[in-house]
């Protein structure tokens, strides 16, 4: 049986076996969905996968990351987008002893272990890490070996922070982010009005398992590796557990903590008028 044959078997037991424990991530649903609603390039590839400004910011991250003194804690955030991922970056960064980079995994590059290797070599804090967000394995990294990636980092001393978030909220804030185009406010940013809104129910049920699927990707993905699970409503979600949180980051991290606040100022800016009907759904 050719190498085809057999990814194609094994994928066929997974889907008629849903409750069965994946035994190879490659083969997880997470690759063959993508975000509902989304027009892709040629209907197919995801549009920051097709660039070149990841290839180029690696290029020169290669370039400048040799001398340097280097992290000696490593870690990567990963979650799916709207679970409180730029939140906690942004807390982090106010820790003199850290720095968390945001999404530069957004565009496709030619190796994300590599790009991160030499970014931690190159950092100036005790810890370096980075924010890598689920969907951008999946559909724009198009990783299959992403497993055995992220445990050769974890051999290399790399943790892990795994953010999740209830996914009706999750996912309501996506879609409100996604209709006005905006995805964080700061404080002093000029004030929007209110849009109202109302979802197709079949529409939000494909969402609802698309979140899902990507959520149990994340779980499977983590399984047996070096991670300190948050929530965002439990972590995150009121300001007064700011610094609890990132105390218990830097304990897991072996750094020094420091005072943070938030800076990222929460705005209504869009009302889903049919959302007790969609609560039904889910």
């Amino acid at each position: 049986m050719c190498q085809a044959n057999i990814k194609l078997a094994v994928l066929l037991i997974e889907t008629r076996n849903p409750n069965r424990v994946m035994t190879d991530i490659r083969y997880h649903p997470a690759f063959s969905l993508r975000a509902p609603g989304r027009s892709y390039v040629l209907k197919r590839f995801h549009p920051d996968r097709l660039t070149f400004r990841g290839y180029l910011m690696e290029a020169r991250i290669w370039a400048t990351s040799f001398g340097q003194p280097g992290a000696t804690s490593k870690f990567i955030v990963i979650g799916r987008p709207r679970s409180g991922t730029t939140l906690l970056t942004r807390l982090l960064n106010q820790v003199p002893s850290v720095q968390c980079d945001p999404e530069l995994l957004h565009y496709s590059v030619a190796s994300p272990r590599h790009m991160i290797n030499r970014l931690t070599a190159k950092a100036s804090t005790q810890a370096y890490g980075v924010k890598w967000l689920s969907y951008q394995m999946t559909e724009v990294q198009r990783q299959r070996n992403i497993r055995d990636t992220l445990e050769r980092m974890a051999q290399n001393g790399y943790r892990y922070i795994h953010l999740t978030r209830e996914t009706f909220d999750h996912l309501r804030s996506l879609i409100e982010a996604t209709h006005i185009n905006r995805y964080s406010s700061l404080d002093g940013a000029a004030p929007r009005e209110t849009t109202n809104i109302t979802l197709d129910s079949a529409a939000f049920k494909d969402a609802l398992h698309w979140s899902n699927t990507l959520l149990d990707f994340e779980h499977k993905l983590l399984e047996g590796l070096p991670v300190l699970s948050l929530t965002y409503e439990a972590d995150l979600e009121d300001q007064s557990a700011h610094q609890g949180t990132i105390d218990r980051i830097c304990s897991y991290l072996e750094v020094p903590t420091g005072p943070v606040s938030a800076d990222v100022k929460r705005e209504k800016l869009v009302k889903i008028e049919n959302l007790d009907d969609l609560r039904n759904i889910s």
